[in-house]
């Protein structure tokens, strides 16, 4: 009975190992991941998704067998796509896509003239737009990758079967997004794989461009052409049927375009592009913007250089305070090599609604202008004084804005009158009332604003203006240089001024500031940390004081003056010689 019971226990032992090494032998097939690393200067969110082309089964560590077609890809149109590619894939053959294929082949024959080609040539590029227009809706799994400036800078695709795998961004996920670039490549799993996205994006930059420098801010008066230059670059064209490139500018009101001056370069800043190389869109046909560029063709120029220049005018509507005056530019261009582009009007090198585009970030640059601010003043009773007219010299004077104020009695207005002629908004108190010319009465304010064209010959221009009623004139849009100012008409009863105004005008301009510098001379200049009343650098008080008037000209009027004063003289010399004479007498 013991023997019987121990032979049982070895059977069932035996049997136990048996069916444990059945199940080792019938375990689910390993599984494999990809991790997807973020392109460098990629910077945008992306939702990757990795379908299957091929599925197989491992033997040998890495051999892949008994290859199908997978879940993720409609044999029938991927074939089809194959066999109707016209793409040169070969050039040293002159090989294209379609004659490596057949509608009849099989999975493992087409995974074979893969292998056979290579997934980093011109092959797998067009292999995989085949894939991308292939698909079925069978996802074998995704991944996300955050925005920059966050800690996801990869993503992982796991619980991946043997096989060949597409992987492309999400439909959707990189459309009209600042420097969205969709991404496709297909790669065979055998084992755990990385792979860095490839971000195809192109660049823009824009600078102004000063006595050959790049810069992204500047000074100019009003009446001063502003040169303007974009650099950047059509990138590899290879995975597009059609590839668009518009680039995009918009101008602030204050500076205007010089159409004709818009002049497009490829490859460098002399070689010029023909008329028929770009075309350029204003008006309405280029709203939201002021102008485009559209590059014609522009997958005939993979990889090459596009450098746009024009210039624009500083108008008098333009901004006089440190925001400055901001020009912006950036670009449109095709962003999914996995879409079909089409243009509308085809071969329109204008996206359709439905083509999927991608846009740079927005480049600024800002002009700033400025202005010098005379208060007229009596130089006894420092009252403020109006009428004097004055003349502004300069080789930047093209035009100048004068802000006049004018101010009446209104009982719903802001300001108050003070006895020295000006205007303010601080309600009188205890301590300042007697300041003021009235407690009560209130003012309202009307601003004019009149623009002064230089006129002069040769390089330097002047331009004059009148001190208005409440003692104040202004010269607003200037730039940097060098600025005389006189008077040419005194105010009525007074002297007329003999003495000149020299202002120096510099800056150190960025696109947060400007950076003035002032003074009265290049080596004086200082830094102007505020601007008075927003808008002006330098703020000059002039003083005229009253003279010996004498009566209207012509007639008698000046004649009986010169014949007193001329008998007065001679009364004067006799008897200054008649008390010589006698202080001699007294000598002797």
């Amino acid at each position: 009975m013991k023997r019987t019971l121990r032979l049982l226990t070895a059977m069932v032992f035996t049997v136990f190992m048996v069916m444990s090494m059945s199940i080792t032998a019938f375990a689910a097939d390993p599984t494999y991941k990809i991790t997807i690393k973020r392109a460098a200067g990629d910077r945008t969110a992306h939702t990757y998704e990795a379908y299957q082309v091929f599925t197989g089964e491992l033997t040998n560590g890495d051999v892949l067998t008994n290859i199908d077609w997978g879940s993720g890809v409609n044999s029938t149109k991927l074939l089809t796509a194959l066999t109707t590619d016209e793409t040169v894939v070969d050039t040293d053959h002159n090989t294209k896509m379609k004659d490596l294929f057949t509608t009849t082949m099989t999975a493992p024959e087409v995974a074979k003239v893969l292998d056979q080609k290579g997934y980093d040539s011109d092959f797998a590029k067009r292999f995989a737009a085949a894939v991308g227009v292939s698909l079925t809706t069978v996802t074998a799994g995704s991944t996300d990758i955050d925005a920059e400036g966050t800690d996801s800078t990869t993503g992982v695709i796991s619980g991946l079967a043997p096989g060949y795998y597409f992987v492309k961004d999400s439909a959707g996920s990189q459309t009209n997004v600042e420097n969205g670039n969709y991404t496709r490549f297909v790669l065979r799993v055998v084992k755990d794989a990385d792979v860095t996205a490839k971000a195809v994006v192109p660049t823009l930059d824009k600078k102004i461009v000063e006595n050959n420098t790049e810069k992204s801010a500047n000074t100019a008066s009003i009446g001063d052409d502003v040169k303007f230059r974009i650099n950047t670059a059509v990138p590899d064209t290879a995975d597009y049927n059609k590839y668009f490139f518009i680039i995009n500018d918009t101008l602030c009101n204050g500076l205007t375009l010089n159409a004709s001056s818009v002049k497009v370069y490829l490859n460098d800043s002399t070689t010029a592009a023909t008329d028929t190389a770009y075309t350029v869109k204003t008006g309405t046909a280029a709203a939201p913007y002021t102008f485009q560029v559209v590059i014609n063709n522009a997958k005939a120029l993979s990889e090459q250089n596009v450098v746009v220049e024009y210039t624009a005018t500083l108008n008098e509507n333009c901004d006089r305070t440190v925001l400055g005056n901001e020009n912006s530019a950036n670009l449109t261009y095709s962003n999914d090599p996995n879409h079909t582009y089409v243009g509308d009007n085809e071969p329109s090198d204008n996206p359709d609604d439905g083509d999927v585009t991608g846009k740079t970030p927005v480049i600024k640059t800002k002009t700033y202008t400025t202005g010098i601010k005379l208060i007229k003043i009596d130089g006894e009773t420092r009252n403020r004084l109006a009428g004097a007219t004055f003349e502004i010299k300069g080789t930047t004077v093209n035009k100048v804005v004068v802000v006049s104020e004018a101010y009446e009695l209104d009982a719903g207005g802001e300001y108050y009158l003070l006895k020295d002629g000006s205007y303010t908004k601080q309600a009188p108190t205890e301590q300042t009332k007697d300041e003021y010319a009235s407690l009560t009465d209130k003012y309202k304010v009307t601003v004019t604003e009149t623009v002064k064209d230089g006129t002069g010959s040769g390089t330097t221009k002047t331009a004059t203006a009148t001190v208005d009623a409440q003692g104040y004139l202004t010269f607003e849009g200037l730039g940097a240089g060098t600025y005389t100012i006189k008077e040419i008409d005194p105010p009525q009863d007074y002297n007329l001024l003999t003495t000149e105004f020299t202002v120096v005008i510099d800056a150190e301009s960025t696109l947060t500031e400007p950076g003035w510098k002032v003074g009265t001379s290049v080596d004086d200049l200082a830094d102007v940390t505020t601007l008075i009343d927003g808008t002006f650098v330098k703020e000059l008080t002039v003083e005229n004081n009253k003279g010996v008037i004498l009566p209207g000209t012509g007639g008698m009027g000046t004649t009986i003056f010169y014949v007193v004063g001329g008998l007065l003289i001679v009364c004067a010399g006799a008897l200054l010689i008649t008390k010589i004479r006698m202080r001699n007498k007294e000598e002797k």
